[in-house]
């Protein structure tokens, strides 16, 4: 069996394990959202990144590398339900979102109990990933308050934006890889632990970018979920940032300044394209994706270095996409 197949399979058992999390509870409601949540599956990209870590040259279908990317999916699938209530975004997945299906209680509940059983997969693992995992729930929380403190304000910087999109997406990439890698050991050499680090916290930013800029200028049948929600709520992405920087009294700032949401909504991504603020996050989108690229040399070689360039290759696929859209 070729390594992909190898890898599908064990995805497979990822999957498995979301599909039955349900067994693990004793109510009724609790079982029918966890079926909700977990009938169209997500990308499955974390999960893919921890199986791949774990598997240099043959996949690794040992049971803790699987529970330890099932439950990086659990806490991701809980994030967004949090995320979503915060946002209140009506979409995810092209279903209704849980706290607009089920009511806010249920889903505070429901995000909850996913991040308690997550924690419960990861006590199986190893010390070190035990110790990552915690580590990343405290920044993805750190992010979000990031994120609501950024909304509050009338402006804010690059750099801002940067850290925000370092603890909410890069550094789950990041920890999904790390804990792969070290299921087994963590007696690795501190060049690879940190070359391993540098791909996945920079990959992250880079699918972080190009997410912004399909809520921008992708449709809900597109992505699945509301368009044009950050701005909405009050956050900046990139493509903004970059035009508000070119030009402090343009017609954007000032909509922003007046909380025009009928122009910004009718006109917002039309104004971006046409000053080539998109093609400028796109290409800054595409250099982190080289970035990340690059740390792969430094790497142990074999086959899941062919897999984490795929990666990158499917996000310039995307990007493209948009370009062309």
């Amino acid at each position: 069996m070729s390594y992909q197949n190898q890898l599908d399979r064990a995805l497979s058992e990822v999957k498995n394990n979301l599909e039955n999390v349900g067994s693990f509870c004793q109510t009724s409601l609790l079982k029918d959202v966890l079926t909700y949540v977990t009938k169209i599956p997500g990308k499955m990209l974390r999960p893919k990144l921890t199986l791949i870590a774990g598997s240099m040259q043959k996949v690794d279908t040992d049971q803790r590398l699987i529970q330890a990317a099932t439950a990086l999916e659990l806490l991701h699938i809980a994030s967004l339900i949090h995320d979503d209530i915060l946002d209140e975004s009506t979409h995810r997945r092209t279903l209704p979102t849980v706290h607009v299906k089920f009511g806010t209680p249920v889903a505070i509940l429901l995000g909850d109990w996913m991040l308690a059983h997550s924690f419960e997969l990861m006590s199986q693992c190893t010390d070190f990933s035990r110790r990552e995992f915690a580590a990343l729930t405290k920044k993805l929380c750190e992010g979000q308050f990031l994120e609501a403190e950024l909304k509050s304000r009338e402006t804010y910087s690059l750099e801002d934006y940067f850290q925000m999109v370092g603890l909410k997406t890069g550094c789950m990439f990041e920890s999904s890889l790390m804990i792969g890698l070290t299921q087994k050991t963590s007696d690795w050499e501190q060049s690879v632990l940190k070359s391993l680090r540098q791909f996945g916290a920079t990959f992250g930013i880079a699918f972080q970018i190009a997410d912004d800029i399909m809520d921008l200028c992708a449709s809900q049948e597109e992505t699945g979920k509301d368009t044009q929600n950050d701005i909405r709520q009050g956050l900046k992405t990139l493509p903004v940032l970059l035009a508000l920087k070119d030009g402090q009294d343009n017609e954007l700032s000032f909509n922003l300044k007046q909380g025009n949401q009928d122009w910004l909504e009718k006109n917002l991504t039309a104004y971006l394209v046409s000053g080539s603020w998109v093609d400028k996050a796109r290409a800054m989108a595409e250099n982190y994706i080289k970035i990340a690229n690059e740390e792969l040399s430094h790497l142990p070689q074999g086959p899941w270095i062919e897999n984490l360039l795929r990666l990158g290759s499917g996000l310039n696929h995307r990007l493209n996409q948009l370009s062309a859209s």
